[in-house]
This record gives C-alpha cells, structure tokens and sequence, in this order.
C-alpha cells in the first residue's frame, strides 16, 4: 500500500509517518477517519495528542485532515472546522494527496486566524 496516499479505501496515510514522528516525542497518534466523534460525524482522519511532558500537563491536540482532491479555500476551511469540532481540537491541518489539490492565492489569507 502506498503510505503518502489520503485515498479513501486505503491506509490512510500519512498516519505512519505521522506516528512515528508523534513517538518520538512521546506524542500518540490516531487514526479516528472512521470513528464518529462529538459532532456526530467522520471528519477528522488523525488525531495528535501532544506529550503532556511538553505542554505543563494541559491537553493539547491537533487534527489532521486528508482530502484526495482540490477544494476551495472556503470549502478546506469548512472541512478543518468540522474536524476540530469533532475531536475537540483547537488546531487542524490538512494533508493533501497530491500538489495538484493545492490552492493557489495570491495575497494574504483571509482564513480565520490569519
């Protein structure tokens, strides 16, 4: 299987590479694509929990979403907010499958937080 696909159907995977990173700094990383979460649905494909070591002992996450296909700006940023609602995350990140899903802006974001 390859590792670096977001295909659904497959691995879902940077998660390998996510978790060996994630242990080597006594971080955990889930797989929770395929879990419902609060919101009552799937988005969200992998969950990092950060080594409490490293936050003073306060709960600290982020989700990470894949998408195997090009979205808009407004569409990604709608994906990543369903993800942090659903695993009670402050931060997400999303992964995509290929450069081609890339989008391309000229100027600043405009995002939230940006």
């Amino acid at each position: 299987m390859d590792d670096h696909s977001c295909r659904y159907g497959r691995l879902h995977s940077p998660h390998r590479g996510l978790a060996a990173i994630a242990a080597v700094h006594g971080d955990i990383a889930e797989q929770v694509g395929r879990k419902t979460g609060l919101s009552g649905t799937l988005n969200g494909d992998h969950l990092v929990t950060i080594n409490p070591e490293d936050t003073c002992g306060e709960e600290a996450r982020f989700v990470v979403e894949c998408k195997d296909r090009r979205l808009s700006m407004t569409k990604t940023l709608e994906e990543l907010a369903k993800a942090m609602q659903h695993a009670r995350s402050p931060v997400a990140a999303s992964s995509l499958g290929s450069p081609a899903h890339a989008v391309l802006r000229a100027g600043p974001a405009t995002g939230k937080g940006c």
